[in-house]
């Protein structure tokens, strides 16, 4: 029984890195499809496309996380965030603001040097005014 427990922890941590792997090597190929196809939806006309691209959006966003390719999934998601504002969609663009900000505080992620130097910016401009 034993050596079936192993054959199967074996099996399991070999599928996780082939999925990770998998997931940090297309990440970029999945992001550039994705915009493409969320582009063509959102220059339709109809609502269900908007909201089809919004789906595609979350969808990529929730594989990426589950395959653990973190940066991937916030990469979409803020893609995502400001492809949809381009468009004037607000509303779609807070639903995935609000996926985009959940996975930024579940994952824990540092702020990158350009988000400090933003950040202080802002600061600076507040202490003028």
């Amino acid at each position: 029984m034993s050596a079936a427990l192993a054959r199967r922890t074996k099996q399991k941590a070999k599928q996780a890195a082939l999925l990770t792997q998998s997931a940090n090597v297309d990440a970029t190929d999945t992001t550039l499809n994705t915009a493409a196809r969320v582009q063509h939806l959102l220059s339709q006309t109809d609502s269900t496309s908007h909201y089809e691209a919004l789906q595609l959006l979350s969808s990529n966003t929730h594989r990426s996380l589950r395959a653990g390719a973190v940066p991937a999934a916030i990469a979409t998601s803020h893609a995502g965030v400001l492809t949809l504002l381009k468009f004037n969609h607000t509303e779609l663009a807070n639903q995935l603001a609000a996926m985009y900000i959940e996975t930024l505080t579940d994952s824990r992620t540092s702020e990158s040097d350009e988000i400090k130097v933003r950040r202080g910016a802002r600061g600076a401009k507040r202490e003028r005014a």
